[in-house]
């Protein structure tokens, strides 16, 4: 468990926490039955997707326990994380692509130290694209080919998309800022990496994203995730009672009171402002292609 994490790049206090975890639920007699539920997940794929299940199982020992279930579910995740690395060797999938994608496990473990103060995960359904290894880290960006969702045809540069057809679905982590070099190069191996679905043709680029709500694209103040944004055509878009995403740019200060949210950045600024002026948001669909 160390050697998994210190290859995720966790902080150092994070692993000394996480083993005494690990000894604690040993203790407990916990430990075997996480690691069961772990391989279990992922003999399951591709035929069947246990992972939600097991994960609710993993909670269930919160209690008998005293360790908070984002943690237990963290450990799960962390050892299907071990099985998967011999899943690359088998496809011949570079050890750098599993390593960069290994790394959205401790951006997961920031947020949840960030939002509630606790070394783990409150997202761990979310692994199940990296499990059935369908979805990648290439460069700064995640990607997954999936069916286009819009009702509406789309063109541009040359390429028409139509529902169902393929593309490059996009996922932006949460591991620093969006550089346009940096894009770019990620945006170059998706392309490189997916070319076999696309016989050599152009691909689109899709994403489903809070930073897709039109009137938060306006809000945006100049600087990288405004130019990242811009290169959407927005062509789905829904509005939420409460900004559900507020955690994202608020942390653990996330509150409806937004008169009292933070504003030490710009976007926090902007949006806090937004909020309490009586404005709603949500999220988008968007699409482009180079």
């Amino acid at each position: 468990m160390r050697e998994i994490m210190e290859q995720a790049c966790f902080p150092l206090d994070a692993v000394e926490d996480l083993l005494e975890k690990e000894e604690l639920l040993k203790e407990k007699g916990c430990w075997e039955v996480l690691m069961q539920l772990a391989e279990e997940t992922m003999e399951g794929y591709p035929e069947k997707n246990l992972l939600n299940d097991n994960l609710k199982k993993a909670a269930e020992w919160e209690t008998k326990t005293g360790v908070s279930r984002y943690t237990l579910e963290l450990f799960l995740i962390l050892r299907c994380w071990e099985i998967v690395r011999g899943k690359y060797e088998e496809k011949g999938i570079s050890m750098e692509i599993y390593q960069d994608t290994l790394k959205d496990i401790t951006y997961k473990l920031l947020e949840c130290r960030d939002v509630y103060g606790i070394n783990g995960t409150f997202v761990g359904e979310w692994y199940g694209g990296f499990f059935d290894m369908t979805r990648f880290a290439l460069g700064r960006l995640q990607f997954e080919i999936m069916p286009y969702r819009s009702e509406e045809e789309f063109s541009q540069n040359g390429v028409t998309v139509k529902k169902g057809d393929k593309v490059i679905n996009m996922h932006i982590p949460s591991c620093g800022p969006l550089k346009k070099e940096d894009v770019e190069a990620a945006l170059d191996q998706a392309t490189a990496f997916f070319q076999k679905e696309f016989s050599g043709k152009k691909p689109a680029f899709a994403m489903g994203s809070w930073l897709l709500d039109k009137d938060l694209m306006n809000l945006l103040p100049e600087g990288n995730i405004k130019e990242f944004v811009n290169r959407f055509t927005v062509l789905a878009a829904r509005k939420n009672p409460t900004f559900v995403d507020g955690w994202r740019v608020f942390g653990s200060e996330w509150t409806e009171k937004y008169e009292e949210l933070p504003r030490r950045t710009r976007l926090q600024r902007a949006i806090g402002d937004y909020l309490q002026q009586g404005g709603t948001l949500g999220d988008g669909y968007g699409i482009f292609v180079r």
